[in-house]
Order: structure tokens, then sequence, then C-alpha cells
């Protein structure tokens, strides 16, 4: 096809993230992200009413 068109084609900088390898950092890094978002609580249990100080 590049032949009979006189193009060429390269790869573009946005697919080099689109790799097997890439593909799985990111799968391990999304899953640890849910992991550490499921799993942590921001909110601590009081039992007490807290004042802003106003």
């Amino acid at each position: 096809m590049q032949e009979f068109t006189d193009l060429t084609y390269t790869i573009s900088p946005q697919h080099k993230d689109s790799t097997e390898a890439r593909i799985k950092i990111d799968a391990s890094s999304l899953e640890k992200m849910l992991t550490k978002i499921t799993t942590c609580s921001i909110f601590t249990s009081h039992t007490q009413t807290l004042s802003l100080g106003w």
C-alpha cells in the first residue's frame, strides 16, 4: 500500500502507549488504585460531634 500511494507510514507517539507491556503496567496500576480506593476510608469514625470552630 505504501508503494502504491507513494506514502510512508510511521508510528505516531500516541501509539507507543498501546504496547502489550504498557497495557499490562496500566492494568496493574489501575488494580492497585482501585484496591486503595475501596479499602481505605478518608473518613474516621468519631462518636462525638466535632466543632468546626464557628
